[in-house]
């Protein structure tokens, strides 16, 4: 039987990847979606990378550029994928500054995402010896062989990383909190007053004493009172 030629065409983009990106790798893991669905396009004007990618540099817009270098499928949880990315303007932006900001803007991207990390934290699930002497999170390249994903009519090629919770002083601990809890300060993630501190390994918003804002996590009005001695209208 003879077959009549057919004709395909296949578009290649490649990014190259500087050691400045990935030592300025944020991250997020993201619930109820496969690396597969996405990068998908197939069914979708716009796939959810496209959409992931758009929405950060929304959220970052000092940064004029983004590149996603790294989607990988969970190897234990279902349905659930880790990202890393880097985001440049006239230099890289620290992975500590990025995952600050996003995490100031987080509802916006929970508007199309079930966000489960900002920042992947596997100190998180380090035995209890780690936390002992401290934990800080350090990405490394798990295979020379890249990580492939195949959506039927796309497919991304990435570095096959892997965030492992590394024992280290509390001093090394000491210097990354500090530095995000400046980050906060300027950014003014605490409200009404407050100040970010830490406490046990982790930021918190110190509220102003005798107010009416320490309810909330950010220093947020929570409640209101009222001695029916004056009128609201």
């Amino acid at each position: 039987m003879n077959r009549e030629p057919q004709t395909s065409y296949i578009e290649f983009r490649l990014h190259d990847l500087p050691s400045d990106a990935f030592d300025n790798a944020a991250s997020m893991r993201l619930q109820n979606i496969t690396a597969e669905e996405f990068i998908e396009t197939r069914y979708h004007d716009e796939s959810p990378l496209s959409i992931f990618k758009r929405l950060i540099l929304e959220i970052i817009p000092q940064a004029r550029q983004i590149d996603v270098f790294s989607i990988q499928n969970h190897e234990s949880l279902p349905r659930t994928v880790d990202i890393y990315y880097a985001l440049h303007g006239s230099d890289y932006l620290s992975k500590i500054k990025i995952n600050g900001l996003i995490e100031i803007s987080r509802s916006k991207l929970e508007n199309y995402f079930h966000i489960n990390q900002i920042g992947i934290d596997e100190c998180l699930n380090s035995d209890q010896q780690c936390f002992a002497i401290g934990c800080l999170n350090k990405i490394e390249i798990q295979s020379k062989q890249p990580y492939l994903i195949n959506a039927n009519q796309t497919s991304f090629i990435g570095l096959n990383l892997k965030t492992i919770a590394q024992c280290t002083c509390d001093t090394d601990i000491d210097i990354q909190q500090e530095k995000q809890k400046d980050l906060l300060k300027t950014h003014k993630y605490c409200l009404n007053g407050g100040y970010p501190t830490r406490d046990n390994h982790q930021i918190k918003c110190m509220c102003p004493d005798h107010s009416l804002y320490n309810g909330g996590e950010r220093c947020q009005l929570t409640s209101i009172s009222f001695d029916g001695k004056n009128h609201y209208f």
